[in-house]
């Protein structure tokens, strides 16, 4: 009944891992124009989620990284190669 899309997994983990990079980069930005402004403490707020943005961005890569390679149908051992 359910018409199975064409869409690979590992396209949706790294679509999330580009916008989370793309919200730390802006909260990153954001963050230089409070200090430039001496709201120090908005400043370190707004660095403090870039680079949790940033962490799961980076996380997200990896998990992209495991997926392609399950579904490229990788074994074991070449996984642990690369």
């Amino acid at each position: 009944m359910g018409v199975k899309m064409g869409i690979k997994k590992w396209y949706v983990y790294m679509l999330f891992a580009v916008a989370s990079f793309i919200l730390s980069v802006i909260f990153m930005l954001w963050s230089v124009y409070y200090m430039s402004n001496a709201m120090v403490g908005t400043s370190f707020l707004t660095a403090l989620a870039g680079f949790a943005f940033l962490a799961s961005s980076i996380q997200a890569l990896k998990i992209t990284a495991y997926v392609y390679s399950v579904e490229s149908g990788a074994t074991t051992d070449e996984r642990k190669e690369s």
